[in-house]
């Protein structure tokens, strides 16, 4: 019986299939991406603020084939692991406070924070060991930032 189960579950398994790893710039996009679809709305501010902030996070000029990509590997994804992973191996305590503000002018973008946008940051920071205090500090920066406009 237990040999059938092994054959059962090979049967699904493609030996031939790997996972190519994720940069720090796809990893940058994809999450600034992740926030923008949080909460099943893209509005072009958010899309306009998340293709800035890539050029300014990743250094890239040419985002938008990036965008596009990133985009289809969210849309995709089973979990924000591989991002995370990624992120946690390239950058410093400096880079995630400065992505997590990043996060934040996204969700910000289009003048109203959903309350899955919030979720899906406060996600994120956990699995960037950002501690709680840059999470809150991060946010009311950006509300304030909007609010000056």
């Amino acid at each position: 019986m237990l040999a059938a189960f092994k054959k059962i579950i090979e049967q699904f398994q493609d030996p031939e299939e790997t996972v190519e790893p994720v940069s720090y710039q796809q990893a940058v996009a994809a999450l600034l991406i992740e926030v923008m679809l949080a909460d099943e709305k893209i509005e072009e501010t958010e899309k306009q603020q998340v293709l800035t902030l890539i050029e300014k996070e990743t250094g890239l000029l040419q985002v938008e084939q990036l965008y596009l990509d990133m985009k289809q590997s969210v849309e995709s994804a089973n979990d924000m692991f591989q991002f995370t992973n990624a992120i946690n191996d390239h950058a410093g305590k400096d880079e995630k406070e400065a992505l997590v503000a990043a996060l934040w002018r996204v969700a910000y973008a289009d003048g109203v924070l959903d309350e899955y946008e919030d979720y899906r940051i406060r996600r994120i920071c956990e699995l960037l060991y950002v501690p709680h205090s840059v999470f809150i500090q991060s946010k009311l920066a950006a509300k304030a930032a909007k609010d000056a406009e």
